[in-house]
């Protein structure tokens, strides 16, 4: 399909201080869209980075693997993931590393950032577990990379920004379009297809507000990956909203109509995330690496807060929504 969609918006693309991926980045996109690409190929990319080498060595040692032994090696562990894991873990931690350099003067929120992408790729590997495992880590990197697209705006456009980020620290697409004639949405899309990622990591970040609108024929793993991105920002979204009861509500109904999740499935998601939460460094939260400015500590303490209080409200909205669901005069 046209990915005309995804254009990197004209005032971003001509700046200056637009961002370059990481070499490693560009040499894994570039091999992924090869037909005759093997897994050892992508192993011999990752080998040549210590630090990307590492962390996806702790992704596969994982406790949520459950291996007998350790797996010390990086071709053992390209192997174990496959062709398709590895290329989108090896994008998705090459990419947040390397993330633009946002001045505090900027009013940007780098904390706030931080634990939304955080939660909402963690969000988005448990609507996955229920729904469609494979697609795991592959939604994992998509949550974690959805909200780049600010961090951008406030390095590029910084002026016209921080008036934006006066009116609300964390302004909605519609808000930021508005005043600046795109929105971080499609400054984040469009940044990932300017580095010629893969459709089945973009397309699901272009479209995360509007999945109903993807053209017949994108593949499965966009269509899917798309609805799951959908369903994590809500649950991001309720997570910020206090565990407001509206909101939970929204979250619950928007993951029924993208994935057919039943409200008391909704409740086993959110509860599979307080999980997450819980485990920490064992978890996936051991898989994501703010700068050394934010405290990821302090953000999985006020995380796992949170959830609790969201768990808690959350079996009242999905007892009440599956006792209305069931009555036939609704």
């Amino acid at each position: 399909m046209s990915r005309t969609t995804t254009q990197l918006p004209a005032r971003i693309a001509q700046a200056d201080k637009l961002p370059s991926p990481p070499a490693v980045a560009m040499e894994v996109a570039r091999l992924s869209r090869l037909d005759t690409t093997v897994v050892d190929d992508l192993g011999s990319v990752i080998a040549r980075d210590p630090a990307l080498a590492a962390r996806l060595l702790r992704v596969v040692n994982s406790a949520a693997n459950g291996l007998p032994q350790s797996i010390d090696s990086i071709p053992r562990a390209c192997a174990m993931l496959g062709l398709r894991q590895t290329r989108d873990l090896a994008l998705g931690f090459a990419i947040s590393d390397n993330l633009p350099v946002v001045d505090r003067s900027s009013g940007f929120d780098l904390e706030q950032y931080w634990t939304r992408s955080s939660m909402t790729a963690v969000a988005a590997r448990s609507v996955a577990a229920r729904t469609r495992p494979a697609l795991s880590d592959s939604v994992f990197v998509t949550g974690l990379l959805s909200e780049i697209g600010r961090l951008v705006m406030a390095a590029v456009v910084t002026d016209d920004y921080r008036n934006v980020l006066h009116q609300n620290p964390w302004p909605t697409p519609t808000q930021e379009r508005s005043q600046l004639g795109f929105s971080s949405l499609e400054v984040t899309a469009g940044l990932l297809d300017h580095w010629e990622l893969p459709d089945d990591l973009v397309l699901p970040i272009a479209y995360r507000d509007r999945p109903e609108q993807l053209e017949m024929g994108t593949s499965m793993e966009a269509t899917v990956g798309c609805r799951i991105l959908s369903t994590a920002r809500l649950i991001s979204d309720v997570w910020f909203a206090g565990a407001d009861e509206h909101a939970l509500q929204w979250a619950a109904s928007g993951a029924y109509s993208y994935l057919k999740l039943e409200p008391l499935q909704f409740q086993q998601v959110l509860e599979d995330l307080q999980r997450e939460v819980e485990l920490g460094a064992q978890g996936s939260f051991a898989h994501i690496q703010p700068p050394d400015i934010v405290d990821k500590a302090k953000m999985q303490r006020e995380a796992l807060e949170k959830i609790g209080r969201v768990v808690s409200q959350g079996k009242k909205t999905s007892l009440l929504l599956e006792l209305l669901r069931q009555r036939p005069d609704v």
